[in-house]
């Protein structure tokens, strides 16, 4: 039928414009015996070879290649102008409002599969690959998918080969995060427990590790009043703390006494007390470790840990 004839025109067109985004090197080959160990470390942490980077690894060795993968520059313009043509990166959460959720998250997943394939900066991409996991927003719960874009950029991308306090201050602060934790139906006499269940149990001491339940309605308190700007001619959709919410008492966290009337400064130092924990510091390495090796490592675990307890604490390319 005429429908059935242009819904498969339809599908070629959007195919051939589909696959004009992505490109396979031209020359591709399967690891010698001799480079295999090259090949495997690439892939640990990478997503795989780029044509000639074997050979660099084996020219400049593991720790120089590494460090030079650190210093991590700017993309190329052939990955700018691919990843420039998807439509989310130069809207900001509150422009994607009328967007189409699964158009949207098809596009995170493309930018995303850009990068990894095409950027020469691969221990960043596998960073960013792991962060965004650590960071989890579901993007399929109301309207979480139109703030994930923002959330990618300023929280993930910008800080993965940076400092995890800072991290992690951004991500407190992201509305996507925020608001995927029901952080905006959280005020003065009745607290929303999500956030603060996942700052302790995933984003920073781990489940297990000795907070109560005490700690965590605790938290959930200094939180109060966090929550996304509205106003008419504000920035809509930025993060904005109500003092007409918040919780203005005395509160005690993991042993720390932070005193009344702190405002929208006894959230920021919850996440100080955090960041300085061992036990962070602990859950962070057995992460790591467990993500780039792919297996329980003790040893090198508490390597990764002092590296991160090191002064400026939280220094993600020394744990790395």
């Amino acid at each position: 039928t005429r429908r059935e004839a242009f819904g498969l025109l339809a599908g070629a067109g959007l195919a051939s414009a589909g696959c004009s985004l992505y490109e396979t090197p031209k020359s591709a080959s399967l690891p010698t015996p001799a480079s295999r160990r090259s090949h495997r470390f690439i892939s640990r942490t990478g997503f795989a070879p780029r044509p000639g980077e074997v050979e660099d690894v084996e020219r400049l060795g593991f720790e120089e290649w590494l460090d030079k993968q650190l210093e991590a520059g700017g993309e190329s313009l052939r990955l700018n102008n691919r990843v420039g043509r998807l439509d989310i990166n130069h809207f900001s959460a509150f422009e994607l409002r009328d967007w189409n959720r699964e158009d949207i998250i098809r596009q995170q997943q493309s930018s995303d599969i850009l990068y990894a394939a095409l950027s020469p900066w691969q221990v960043r991409e596998r960073a960013i690959d792991f962060w965004t996991n650590h960071f989890n927003i579901y993007g399929r719960k109301g309207m979480a998918a139109h703030r994930i874009p923002t959330d990618h950029r300023e929280v993930i991308r910008k800080h993965a080969l940076g400092f995890f306090p800072a991290m992690l201050k951004a991500s407190a602060h992201s509305t996507a995060m925020l608001l995927f934790l029901d952080q905006q139906a959280s005020h003065y006499g009745q607290p929303n427990e999500n956030y603060a269940r996942e700052l302790l149990e995933l984003h920073t001491l781990g489940v297990g590790s000795g907070y109560t339940q005490q700690d965590v309605m605790e938290v959930a308190r200094c939180f109060t009043g966090w929550t996304e700007e509205r106003g008419f001619l504000k920035k809509k959709g930025a993060f904005r703390f109500d003092p007409k919410l918040h919780d203005n008492g005395e509160k005690t966290v993991l042993g720390h006494t932070i005193p009344a009337d702190g405002g929208v400064e006894d959230g920021n130092k919850v996440l100080e007390i955090l960041v300085h924990d061992p036990r962070t510091a602990a859950y962070l390495a057995k992460k790591m470790v467990d993500f780039y090796t792919g297996q329980e490592n003790a040893e090198l675990e508490g390597r990764v840990a002092e590296a991160y307890l090191e002064h400026p604490v939280g220094d993600i390319k020394r744990c790395l």
